[in-house]
C-alpha cells in the first residue's frame, strides 16, 4: 500500500513521525516478551502441559503490558520536556505505541495455540475495519486507528477464550514457576527479541535522528528512503 497507493496511508505530517516511532518501538519492546512466551510456551507444550504454558505466557504478557504502559509515560514526559513533538501528537504516538505493542504481545500468545487461523483472523478483522472506515470517508489516520483497535479486540477475545479452555481442562490451580527463576531463564531470549528488532530499525532511527530540529519535523524519514529500504 505504501508503494502503490500511498494516499491510503497518508497521515498529517506532524503525526507521521510519532506514529512511525510508535510502530518501531512497539515491536522492539514487545519483541523481547514475545520471544519469552514462545520459548516457555513451547517448552511446557512439549512436556504435555499446555495449561501451564498458557498461564506462564499470561504472566509474561501482563509484564509486557506493564512495561509498555510505563515506557509510554516516560516517552510522553521526555517529549514534553525536550519539546520534541506537539503534546497532542505525542499523546497520539503513545496511544498507538500501547495499542500496537499489546497487539504484538497478544498475537505472540495466540501463536502458541497452534491454531493457525487465530492471528490471520485478527488481522483480517483489522483490514476489514480499515476498508470500511475508508469507504465511510474517514481519514487514513482514523482508519488506521480503527484497524488496530478491531484487530486487538479480536486477538484479546481469542486469547481469553483459549485461556478459559486451558483452565477448564486443567480443573485445578496450577503451580507456576518462581518469578526469579523465570526471569533468569528467559533473560537471554528477551535480549535477543529486543536486539533483533533494534537492529531491524537501526537505520531508520539513525536517519530520523539526523533530521535537524530546526526543520520542525524531528524523526521524519523521507518517503523515498523508506521505499528504498
Amino acid at each position: 500500500l505504501q508503494r502503490w497507493h500511498p494516499e491510503m496511508l497518508q497521515v498529517p505530517q506532524q503525526a507521521a513521525a510519532p506514529l512511525a516511532l510508535a510502530l518501531m518501538f512497539s515491536l522492539i519492546v514487545s519483541g523481547g516478551f514475545v520471544q519469552c512466551m514462545a520459548r516457555k510456551g513451547t517448552f511446557y507444550t512439549g512436556l504435555g502441559q499446555p495449561a501451564l504454558g498458557a498461564e506462564v505466557s499470561l504472566r509474561i504478557w501482563q509484564l509486557g503490558g506493564i512495561t509498555l504502559g510505563a515506557s509510554a509515560m516516560v516517552a510522553l514526559g521526555a517529549a514534553w520536556y525536550f519539546e520534541i513533538f506537539e503534546p497532542r501528537f505525542a499523546a497520539l504516538g503513545a496511544m498507538c505505541y500501547i495499542l500496537l505493542g499489546t497487539l504484538w504481545l497478544t498475537c505472540g500468545a495466540l501463536w502458541l495455540e497452534r491454531r493457525y487461523w487465530h492471528v490471520p483472523a485478527a488481522f483480517a478483522g483489522g483490514a476489514a475495519a480499515f476498508l470500511l472506515a475508508r469507504q465511510a470517508a474517514a481519514t487514513p489516520l482514523v482508519a488506521q486507528l480503527a484497524a488496530g483497535t478491531v484487530a486487538l479486540a479480536i486477538a484479546l477475545a481469542l486469547m481469553a477464550r483459549a485461556l478459559l479452555r486451558h483452565r477448564l481442562d486443567a480443573g485445578r490451580r496450577l503451580a507456576l514457576p518462581r518469578s526469579a527463576v523465570l526471569v533468569r531463564a528467559l533473560a537471554p531470549y528477551f535480549c535477543y527479541g529486543v536486539g533483533y528488532f533494534a537492529f531491524v530499525f537501526a537505520d531508520r532511527l539513525a536517519a530520523g535522528s539526523a533530521v535537524p530540529t530546526t526543520s520542525g519535523l524531528q524523526f521524519s524519514v523521507d518517503g523515498r528512503y523508506q521505499a528504498a529500504m
